[in-house]
């Protein structure tokens, strides 16, 4: 097989009963894999047979030199050629062969075609019904939106083989990455010719790419090169030593592939030498692709190892510090089927990814993962998908370990491909994840007009360290793009005008989102009024306590209430000349003394907490409310509604327990009153004295004169009970 010939031609042609010079020469050009030269030999034979059987067969292997040699355009000619003839009826593989290669040039409905004339002449019923469902699916495919892009790297790509693209050289973020790739290219060493891909021997090639993500021209790595072929190549973690595929020919013979390894010091490389596994069988025996594990442990490769499944199987051997060697080969038999299975690469995250031609997929080479649990154990197989993989040999693939910073994505990186619309033969192509969009659109109004807010100057702050300064439009709008909106970060909003109460820490995330999203958020700004109570997050307290409540008593539920008193400190510190009555109120429940006393407490413990932050004491009063002073709801709050003054009497009225307690913890409010917007930092003077206490005049009626504070609604005389 092309690739370095890591696979057994399956087909075989013999036509012993003829004794013409140039049939006898195809064969042997033939059984050897020399294709090129088979399939010229073949075409010259062909017009001079007579028997209209042998001339097709013979057109039919010249179809099959070029399929092996991936020239699907020339295959298709000459399976026609024999088709024509009707060869099929005596061979059903024409059909299978003719159906592949259609599929390579994505003619999905003509493919199809071909793989029920498979069936239809005997062959393989199970084998042609999936192929015909392989190319339906392409078909299909092709026209479905993914959230994965696929672009040929033309760079990297020519008319030739380019294929095997894999890291190799630490990571440098002035430089750039470094990366080596297999080619046939005319600049390489392996000038000799290779009969069975009609190309120049592999070669190995360097290339550097900027830190912009742009690749250079690449260099062939003369230190490794020779005039035989190299292949795929794997380096170890600290880019200390490079392991590649090395393909021998020599006086006309195709000796068997094999890895060798190269220490690297002071970026030279050592002479190359075999690697030699312990307890192998055979010098017959293939082996190529290596792939070294992250910790540098275990050598993942391809060979036709005897015990495999069939075809070339992954296989991986461990290395022995004691004996200084790489222990026997143990076949990985959880992705290896009777086909082949080749190019093992895995990631930091233990993921192996592999090419097989034999496992459900969409045709040709499909690329599989698979994730290693304990010990050596892997999961079963999973095709990865269109359209990455098509119905073209698609293989060789690695995770790009620069894509978060080239495309702030977390999947992406290049596999090798056959595919219609390239350059060559083999091409490098990239894949990446369709970024996830995010956009922001705030809308800024005044809380009591309802009317936007223009100037409000607004400051966006990202997790990524990001910043943004905005204001507010005309009609009380701004906006982030999806270049200032990024995936996995959390942002906080804060927004201020003068003469408002701004909005210090407001916050969205498009942390875990896999969607494009464009949030849009309203936010009302509160006009300041002297003498007007404002609310603020929910503080809370111990039953009967003026603590602050971190712990809710009995369970393991977390109230952060200095979390909730920090919404003031920052306003607070924004507003560095406000003065303040910090109010707590109480629900009625309990004697008028102890709800006093309580919100007294929990007033001063509020003020308390702002002074230890830095705030002066200065510019505070703490004044408790009692029971005396019930909500007016200012919005629907469940079944209660906007306009509701939660009075005793009201609350009793209420159909359920569970409002009446909604409308207690209504009631149970830390809140702020601004006294004034004179207090000078620089020159503090205490807050004239301004206790906030309640005209019992002005007092919300309530059942309290008709009936006792702990009477049961019901008539009972049950105390009811006391909360805070």
């Amino acid at each position: 097989m092309k690739r370095f010939l890591l696979v057994v031609a399956v087909f075989a042609v013999s036509f012993t009963a003829l004794t013409q010079k140039e049939l006898k020469k195809a064969d042997s050009f033939f059984l050897s894999k020399e294709y090129k030269e088979a399939a010229e030999q073949y075409k010259l034979a062909a017009p001079k047979i007579k028997d209209l059987d042998v001339k097709a067969k013979a057109y039919y292997n010249v179809g099959e030199c070029y399929r092996l040699m991936t020239k699907f355009n020339e295959a298709v000619e000459y399976y026609d050629m024999a088709g024509r003839a009707m060869y099929g009826k005596k061979e059903p593989m024409l059909h299978y062969n003719w159906g592949l290669c259609l599929n390579m040039q994505g003619k999905y409905e003509d493919a199809v075609n071909q793989f029920k004339k498979y069936i239809d002449n005997g062959g393989d019923r199970e084998k042609g019904n999936q192929a015909v469902k392989n190319a339906q699916n392409a078909a299909e495919l092709k026209n479905t939106k993914s959230k994965i892009v696929v672009d040929l790297v033309p760079e990297l790509s020519t008319p030739e083989f380019d294929f095997a693209l894999n890291f190799s050289a630490k990571k440098s973020p002035k430089d750039g990455d470094q990366f080596v790739l297999a080619s046939s290219r005319k600049s390489s060493m392996g000038s000799n010719f290779d009969s069975k891909t009609g190309e120049d021997f592999m070669d190995l090639f360097k290339v550097t790419r900027d830190p912009k993500g742009k690749f250079g021209t690449p260099e062939p790595i003369t230190a490794l090169n020779t005039q035989h072929n190299e292949g795929p190549v794997s380096y170890s973690k600290d880019f200390g030593d490079v392991y590649f595929t090395f393909c021998q020919y020599e006086e006309g013979e195709y000796h068997p592939c094999e890895i060798k390894m190269s220490k690297i010091q002071n970026d030279k490389y050592e002479p190359a030498v075999k690697v030699v596994f312990d307890k192998t069988n055979g010098d017959s025996v293939v082996f190529g692709h290596p792939c070294l594990s992250h910790d540098g442990k275990t050598l993942f490769f391809a060979s036709n190892l005897k015990g495999g499944k069939g075809g070339m199987d992954i296989w991986y051997s461990q290395f022995d510090k004691k004996s200084d060697v790489w222990g026997a080969p143990k076949n990985l038999s959880a992705v290896n089927t009777s086909g082949d299975e080749m190019f093992p690469w895995t990631d930091d995250k233990n993921i192996l990814y592999f090419a097989s031609n034999a496992l459900p997929g969409l045709g040709g080479f499909d690329i599989f993962k698979s994730t290693k649990g304990e010990e050596m154990n892997f999961s079963a197989p999973v095709n990865i998908g269109y359209p990455i993989n098509s119905t073209s040999d698609d293989f060789a693939l690695i995770i790009d370990r620069s894509a978060e910073k080239l495309y702030k994505v977390e999947f992406a990186g290049f596999f090798t491909s056959n595919r219609p619309g390239g350059k060559g033969k083999d091409d490098i192509y990239q894949f990446r994840d369709v970024p996830v969009l995010f956009t922001m659109k705030g809308f800024v109004y005044d809380d009591k007009t309802g009317n936007p807010v223009e100037n409000a100057s607004i400051v966006v702050k990202g997790t990524d360290g990001s910043e943004y300064k905005l204001s507010s439009d005309a009609s009380g709008a701004f906006n982030l793009d999806n270049t200032q909106v990024l995936a996995e970060n959390t942002y906080s909003v804060s927004i201020e005008k003068k003469d408002y109460i701004g909005i210090p820490n407001d916050r969205f995330s498009t942390r875990n989102i896999k969607s494009n999203t464009d949030f849009a958020k309203e936010y009302f700004i509160t006009p300041i009024i002297i003498g007007e109570e404002y609310h603020m997050p929910l503080v809370q307290y111990p039953f009967n306590k003026t603590d602050l409540l971190i712990k809710m008593e009995g369970t393991d539920t977390v109230v952060n209430s200095p979390d909730s008193l920090n919404y003031l400190l920052k306003l607070l510190t924004k507003n560095p000349t406000w003065r303040i009555r910090l109010e707590a109120h109480t629900d009625a429940r309990g004697s008028d003394e102890a709800n006093q006393s309580l919100s007294d407490g929990r007033a001063k413990t509020c003020v308390d907490y702002l002074v230890a932050k830095g705030v002066n004491a200065m510019r505070m009063v703490p004044v408790g409310k009692g029971e005396k002073q019930p909500i007016t709801l200012k919005k629907d709050q469940g079944n209660l509604k906007a306009g509701d003054v939660l009075t005793e009497e009201y609350i009793a009225k209420l159909g359920s327990e569970e409002d009446k307690e909604l409308a207690h913890q209504l009631n149970r409010r830390t809140v702020f009153v601004i006294t004034g917007t004179d207090f000078d930092p620089k020159n503090p003077t205490p807050a004239p004295i301004d206790s906030g206490k309640v005209d019992p005049k002005s007092t919300p009626k309530t059942n309290g004169k008709d009936a006792p504070k702990n009477a049961d609604p019901k008539g009972g005389n049950k105390p009811a009970p006391k909360k805070p």
